[in-house]
């Protein structure tokens, strides 16, 4: 099975994710690559992300090992089971091993605040290192579903909203540039300075008028 470490995700290796992850979450629905292209996307993005510097925060290096670990998480193994288990290998585990055990799980599980790069503005946790994710999922939002299932296909192509996208040479809506404010700022500053100069002719005028009435000129006797 291939590296995480190799991008983009062969064609092949797409096609044996979604058999071992999503075949047992959608009862008869066969996942297909297009229908399931938003989530291998977000993966190998992931993987690509976690994987950085040689892969150094991981403690598993393949796609198997990663299902596998997810295969635990929806059989609703610990945290620290799965832990466990990375670390079986490392019977003198150090924080370090510690560190990118649980690494590997928040991987597994897209959750947690990363040690490594910046996280969510507001990253779920997986509190009680006793307990299964769904427990923790359940703990979260104890409320019941008020909503029907079914999303928008399309959903997860929309992608993030970054903050270099904001950029006024990158800021685009509708696919036209608003320079119509920019235009509307032109004008309203330039109405101001015309009125803010009309203004001081005139009361220099003023001036002017009220110092002639107090100093009237004497004609010749």
């Amino acid at each position: 099975m291939d590296t995480l470490q190799k991008y983009p995700i062969p064609a092949e290796v797409r096609c044996w994710l979604l058999q071992e992850l999503w075949r047992d979450c959608l009862p008869g629905a066969a996942p297909t690559a297009d229908s399931m292209a938003p989530y291998l996307d977000y993966y190998a993005a992931q993987c690509q992300r976690f994987s950085r510097d040689g892969g150094i925060y991981l403690c598993v290096k393949s796609h198997a090992a990663i299902c596998d670990i997810a295969k635990h998480i929806i059989g609703d193994a610990t945290r620290d089971e799965i832990c466990g288990r990375l670390l079986r290998s490392s019977p003198n585990a150090t924080d370090s091993d510690i560190l990118r055990a649980n690494t590997t799980v928040d991987l597994c599980a897209s959750l947690g605040a990363w040690a490594f790069d910046v996280s969510e503005p507001n990253p779920l946790g997986w509190p009680g290192r006793h307990s299964t994710l769904r427990q923790a999922v359940e703990q979260r939002w104890a409320a019941g579903q008020v909503a029907e299932h079914g999303l928008d296909g399309q959903l997860g192509r929309c992608g993030n909203l970054r903050a270099q996208d904001r950029r006024f040479e990158r800021f685009a809506v509708w696919h036209d540039r608003l320079w119509y404010t920019f235009w509307v700022a032109i004008l309203v500053f330039a109405t101001n300075l015309f009125f803010g100069f009309v203004q001081s002719i005139e009361g220099a005028v003023q001036v002017y008028l009220t110092w002639k009435a107090l100093n009237p000129v004497e004609g010749p006797l």
